[in-house]
C-alpha cells in the first residue's frame, strides 16, 4: 500500500535557553525523473533520483537503512529488464541516483504513465517497512511503425520481390517517409546492395502500406526465415527530421525451382528410329516461364533427332507431354538405359536457368526386322511363269512411305518384274507385293531363296535400306499346289552377296 508522508512533531523544551523546535518525520521518499520521456519499440536507460526528505523544510526525517529499490510496471505495458537495486543508508535529504532498463512496445499509445517503485528498509528498529512512489514516464505522441505482413516469391538461386507491409501505429502522421530495409544475412540481398529504400510522400495515423523491394536469393539458401530490420526516417508534423529505432521482421524465402519427369515412355530399338517420351511437371512453388526440355544424351549410340523440346510456361504443379525422336545405332546394345535431361527456364525477373539433371530410365529393345513377310503366292511348277504375291507388314512403331520392295532371284529363278511400291505403311498395317517370275525348266523340286530388300522413307523423312530378307519359293512337282509360306528375314545376319545385292539395288539394277 502507498504510506503517506506522516509529520510528527516533536517539542523539545530548553530551560536553560530559548526554545528551538524541530520535528523528527519517519523516512519519506521522493522521486524525480531528469528524463522522462521513452521511445517506442526499444529498450531505454531510465534514470530516477530518490531522495529521503521530510515534508518541511524545517523538519528532518529519520535515517532509512537497508534500503533496497525495485521498479515495477505497475499495470503500464512497459516492461522492466532490471532487478533490485540495493541502496544503503540514506539520511535526510541525501540524494541517490539510480539506473533501471526498461522496454517499450512499438505499439503503445501516447501520453504519460506511472510506474512504480518499490522501497523496502528499516528505521527506529529491525523491523522492515515496505512502501511504494509514482515513477512518472512519458511516451511521446508522433509517428510509429510495425511490420504487418511479409510476402516474397523469391525462390533460392534467383531473383524476386518482397512485400513488406507496415502499419503507422503512432498519433501523428509522416512526411517524406523513407523506409529503408537492411537485410542480417549475406543469402539475402537487394541486388548487390545489403539495403534498399522506398519513400511515401504522407503516411497518415492507422494508415497501412505495402512497400515492395527486390532481391536476390543466393543458391544455398535454406527455405527459412531470415532476419530483416527497417528503419523509417520521416518528418513530423512541424517540419522536424525524426527516426524510428529498427524493427526486425523475418523473410522466408521459396525452395528452389525443381521438375519432375513422369510416365516416362521409351519405344527404342537397337538400329531403329523411336521416341523417348512423358511429361514434365513443375514441382517448384513458382511459375517457370519459356521451359524448354533438353535431351543431349551421353551414349554415342543413342541420339536424339532433336535435343531441345520447348514446353513453354508451367505454373506450380503444372505439366507438359514431351516427345523425341531418337535413333539408335545399329553398334547398340539392347537392354536398360538411364539418360539425363533438363529443363531451361526463366525466372519472375527474366533470369535463365538450368535445373538439375532429370534422370529417366529406359529400356532399348532387341534389334527387330522393319518389316514381317508372309509369302501369299510362292510356289511354282518348273518352266512356269506367274505372279509371286508377298504380303509385307510394317513392324516399326512409326509410319514408313515411298516403301519400294525389290527381289534378287538366282538360276533357275528369274524375273520379268522385279519392283513393287507402296505409298504408305502405318505402325501395323499389311500390303500384299506382286513380282512377275519365271522358274526354269531344269529347277530342281526343292525351295530356293530368292533375296529382297526395301527402300523407304521414315517418318523424319529420312531416306533407309532395309536388311536384305531371304524369300524362300517353293519349285513343287506337277501335281503339287500353291503352299503359303512364311518369309523369315535374315535380320542382322550377313548372306554371301548380300553387298552386291545392295551394290545392284542403289544402282538399280537387277
Amino acid at each position: 500500500m502507498r504510506r503517506k508522508v506522516l509529520s510528527v512533531f516533536l517539542v523539545l523544551a530548553l530551560l536553560t535557553t530559548p526554545a528551538t523546535v524541530s520535528a523528527i518525520e519517519d523516512p519519506r521518499f521522493e522521486v524525480y525523473v531528469p528524463e522522462p520521456t521513452l521511445t517506442p519499440g526499444q529498450q531505454s536507460n531510465l534514470s530516477v533520483q530518490l531522495v529521503n526528505d521530510a515534508e518541511d523544510v524545517d523538519e528532518q526525517a529519520r535515517n532509512a537503512r537497508n534500503v533496497e529499490a525495485r521498479l515495477k510496471s505497475g499495470g503500464t505495458p512497459i516492461s522492466v529488464r532490471s532487478g533490485t537495486r540495493l541502496v544503503g543508508t540514506m539520511q535526510d535529504g541525501q540524494p541517490t541516483n539510480l539506473d533501471f532498463r526498461v522496454g517499450v512496445p512499438n505499439d503503445i499509445e501516447s501520453g504519460t504513465y506511472d510506474l512504480d517503485l518499490e522501497l523496502t528498509y528499516e528505521y527506529d528498529n529491525d523491523e522492515r517497512t515496505t512502501e511504494t512512489v509514482d515513477v512518472t514516464v512519458r511516451v511521446d505522441d508522433r509517428a510509429r511503425f510495425v511490420v504487418t505482413d511479409v510476402e516474397t516469391d523469391a525462390p533460392a538461386g534467383a531473383s524476386g520481390t518482397m512485400n513488406v507491409t507496415m502499419r503507422n501505429v503512432g498519433e501523428s502522421v509522416a512526411r517524406n517517409a523513407s523506409v529503408s530495409v537492411q537485410t542480417t544475412n549475406a543469402d539475402v540481398r537487394f541486388g548487390e546492395s545489403e539495403s534498399a529504400s522506398r519513400f511515401v510522400q504522407r503516411w497518415e495515423p492507422g494508415e497501412t502500406r505495402t512497400l515492395q523491394y527486390d532481391v536476390t536469393v543466393a543458391d544455398n539458401a535454406n527455405p527459412e526465415a531470415y532476419t530483416m530490420r527497417a528503419t523509417t526516417s520521416y518528418e513530423n508534423e512541424n517540419g522536424e527530421s525524426a527516426e524510428t529505432p529498427p524493427v526486425s521482421f523475418g523473410v522466408t524465402p521459396l525452395a528452389e525451382q525443381t521438375f519432375e519427369l513422369e510416365n516416362v515412355e521409351g519405344s527404342l530399338h537397337v538400329g531403329e528410329e523411336g521416341s523417348l517420351s512423358g511429361e514434365l511437371v513443375n514441382t517448384g512453388e513458382t511459375t517457370a516461364d519459356n521451359v524448354v526440355l533438353v535431351f543431349e544424351s551421353r551414349n554415342s549410340n543413342v541420339n536424339p533427332v532433336e535435343t531441345e523440346y520447348a514446353v513453354g510456361t508451367l505454373e506450380p504443379g503444372e505439366r507438359a507431354a514431351f516427345d523425341f525422336s531418337t535413333e539408335v545405332t545399329d553398334n547398340a546394345d539392347a537392354g536398360p538405359r538411364q539418360f539425363s535431361l533438363e529443363a531451361q527456364y526463366r525466372t519472375g525477373d527474366g533470369t535463365q536457368r538450368t535445373s538439375d539433371p532429370l534422370d529417366v530410365r529406359v529400356d532399348v529393345g532387341e534389334r527387330r526386322d522393319e518389316f514381317g513377310l508372309e509369302g501369299v503366292n510362292t510356289t511354282f511348277a518348273a518352266g512356269e511363269s506367274g505372279e509371286l504375291v508377298v504380303e509385307v507388314t510394317n513392324n516399326r512403331d512409326e509410319p514408313l512411305r515411298e516403301v519400294s520392295a525389290k527381289v534378287f532371284p538366282e538360276s533357275p529363278i528369274s524375273a520379268d518384274n522385279s519392283e513393287a511400291y507402296v505409298d504408305e505403311l502405318a505402325p501395323g498395317e499389311s500390303a500384299k507385293l506382286v513380282f512377275g517370275v519365271n522358274v526354269g525348266g531344269d529347277a530342281l523340286a526343292k525351295t530356293y531363296p530368292v533375296k529382297m530388300d526395301f527402300r523407304y522413307e521414315d517418318a523424319s523423312g529420312t531416306e533407309r535400306i532395309s536388311d536384305t530378307y531371304q524369300l524362300p519359293v517353293e519349285v513343287a512337282n506337277d501335281d503339287g499346289g500353291n503352299v503359303p509360306l512364311t518369309l523369315v528375314g535374315v535380320g542382322a545376319i550377313a548372306l554371301v552377296g548380300v553387298g552386291a545385292v545392295l551394290y545392284r539395288r542403289r544402282s538399280g539394277g537387277l
